[in-house]
């Protein structure tokens, strides 16, 4: 009985040295656990609210930008109306007479365009001129006229823009108690640049108001912009920023490199966050203030964590986690590998898997991802050859142009007896075509094209003597760029074809290559009759032109769209004369190789 009575004493007592250790265990595990908690709850918190800040400023930042992108289209806008105005007729006969109030006639006529020009904008408020005698007519939009013996402007500014002879000033005025914002540009006669006076146009004492308060959220945030001068044109919100605390800002800004500021500052009412942008275009300085306070979003996602690693800590105690990682390491690299087909990865799966079930399924990914890369292969390379036959077709479509005028120039040469010119033609011609055959290359250096197109340049003056001046230009860093042959030598002959010998004068042909903005630019330009309206059109559009005169143009542009896609552009100008602009992306004439890219391809 004593001993039975002694052994469950010792199973009583080894099973609480059991409890207290588990208890023990627990305990620690709990402190461990509750440990690693709070010192992620700080971390987190505080690496939480400065992305928070982060995502703030650079959504302020944005916001202003779109602001400055609003006034700049105002003054856009205003500057748009003002050069209408200085190119009309009436206005200029007027102008040059020097005196606004001679004439009743011209001086209605000049208030009703004025008049009527306003009515096309909301940001208007009035337009006005000085002659040279520093009278000023006045026009608002509500139909309010006003004559004027004064200029009704600094006469610094009309000394700058004398001295400039070009552009616009931005001036900010007062006017019964408001800012107002005047754009004041040189009056010029268009003749000789003479200046003839001054045109200003105001815009509305609400404009910058109503950008603002389009952006503006309802709080204790603030906005106010700066002119270039730092003076106060705008503010609106809480006011509390002191106004040198303001010019402290816009100076920082206009000094900074990117011409943006964002940074955190405290107040006795709390912490804000100061966004500022600084406009290269006008100087101004638009400056935002928000307060930082933390959101329920961000509070929300902390407490999630908090549980989500508690939950975490009680499976890590099971043996759970082994099993998990045993089933869950495969598949995820599965996924990874089908992620990756998304980015165009064909990777293949060498994961050695425990299951049978893994190893089938990685085997027929393995079949299936090679079967796709030999498809796309295919594709790739059935798309080339399509679009290699569509550029030859359309280059076939011009090389006869170009030969069947040399030929007539022989022709010609050869009944008027010009024995002489007649074998320096066909030598010249032999030349060009040595070089437009070029070793069968397709692509040819842009320096090669030009002297081609040069080469061609010979050959007409031989044919018509010095009827038109021909001028060549090739920047320097262009000249290994490649580009398909016979590219520019089309368009050199369209110009003498039908637009110098159509015009039957002296004409002049330019042809330029350089590069701006990331842009290969090649110009051809005439002072021939131009191109239609209707051919430009046509040019833009899907329907092909039955005008020959347009052949070289369009096989031009079709061949450089094939080729190029997204990475061309055209431009073509058909007033006094036709200005033809190509555009080629740089990054696009650095992929192209022998061939089609297969980038081009994919789109």
């Amino acid at each position: 009985m004593y001993r039975r009575e002694r052994k469950i004493s010792a199973g009583q007592e080894e099973s609480k040295i059991k409890t207290k250790l588990r208890i023990k265990i627990i305990l620690l595990f709990g402190v461990t656990i509750f440990f690693i908690i709070s010192i992620y709850f700080l971390v987190f918190s505080y690496n939480y609210r400065r992305y928070e800040e982060k995502v703030l400023g650079e959504e302020s930042i944005n916001t202003l930008h779109s602001l400055e992108n609003s006034i700049h289209t105002v003054i856009d806008s205003a500057n748009d109306y003002s050069k209408i105005l200085l190119s009309d007729e009436v206005i200029q006969k007027t102008m040059e007479s020097g005196n606004l109030f001679d004439n009743i006639s011209q001086q209605s006529e000049i208030i009703r365009k004025i008049y009527s020009i306003m009515q096309f904008s909301n940001s208007i408020d009035g337009v006005w001129l000085v002659d040279n005698r520093e009278q000023r007519l006045f026009v608002g939009s509500s139909a309010d006229i006003q004559l004027e013996s004064e200029k009704g402007i600094d006469d610094d500014v009309y000394q700058k823009l004398q001295d400039g002879n070009r552009g616009y000033r931005l001036v900010v005025r007062e006017q019964n108690g408001q800012r107002r914002i005047s754009l004041v540009r040189s009056y010029n006669a268009l003749k000789n640049f003479r200046n003839l006076g001054f045109i200003g146009v105001d815009l509305k004492s609400d404009t910058l108001g109503n950008l603002v308060q389009s952006i503006r959220h309802e709080g204790s945030e603030e906005i106010i912009v700066l002119d270039q001068e730092n003076n106060i044109l705008y503010r609106d919100g809480t006011r509390k920023i002191k106004n040198t605390r303001l010019v402290e800002i816009a100076e920082k800004t206009a000094r900074a490199h990117t011409k943006v500021m964002l940074e955190k500052a405290r107040t006795k009412d709390g912490s804000y966050l100061l966004t500022s942008v600084s406009s290269s275009k006008n100087g101004w300085t638009i400056i935002r203030s928000l307060p930082i306070q933390e959101s329920k979003n961000a509070r929300d996602i902390i407490q999630l964590n908090v549980i989500l690693i508690f939950l975490s800590g009680i499976l890590i105690l099971g043996g759970a986690v082994g099993i998990s990682m045993m089933l869950t390491t495969p598949v995820q690299r599965l996924l990874n590998c089908m992620k990756g087909i998304e980015r165009g990865e064909f990777l293949r799966i060498e994961e050695k898997a425990f299951l049978e079930e893994f190893k089938i399924l990685f085997k027929g990914y393995n079949r299936m991802v090679t079967k796709i890369e030999m498809l796309i292969r295919q594709t790739i390379e059935k798309q080339k050859r399509i679009r290699q036959v569509e550029m030859n077709e359309i280059q076939e479509q011009m090389k006869p142009h170009f030969l069947y005028n040399t030929l007539d120039s022989i022709e010609a040469l050869a009944l008027m007896g010009e024995t002489d010119k007649v074998c320096e033609l066909v030598e010249s011609l032999g030349d060009f075509y040595r070089k437009s055959v070029s070793g069968g290359r397709e692509m040819l250096a842009l320096w090669e094209e030009f002297k081609m197109t040069e080469d061609y340049a010979n050959i007409m003056r031989i044919r018509f003597g010095d009827t038109f001046r021909f001028d060549i230009s090739l920047q320097e860093d262009c000249r290994e760029y490649r580009i398909p042959k016979l590219t520019v030598q089309p368009l050199v002959e369209n110009a003498f074809q039908h637009g110098i010998r159509a015009k039957n004068r002296f004409g002049e042909i330019q042809v330029r290559g350089y590069e701006t903005e990331g842009w290969l630019h090649i110009l051809v330009q005439d002072n021939g009759g131009g191109i239609s309206d209707q051919t430009v059109t046509e040019l833009g559009g899907e329907k092909h032109t039955k005008h020959g005169k347009s052949l070289g143009l369009r096989g031009t542009i079709e061949r450089l769209r094939l080729m190029y896609g997204e990475g061309f552009q055209y431009k073509i100008g058909n007033q006094s004369g036709t200005k033809i602009h190509l555009m080629i992306a740089r990054e696009a004439l650095m992929e192209e190789k022998d061939g089609l890219s297969e980038s081009n391809i994919n789109r």
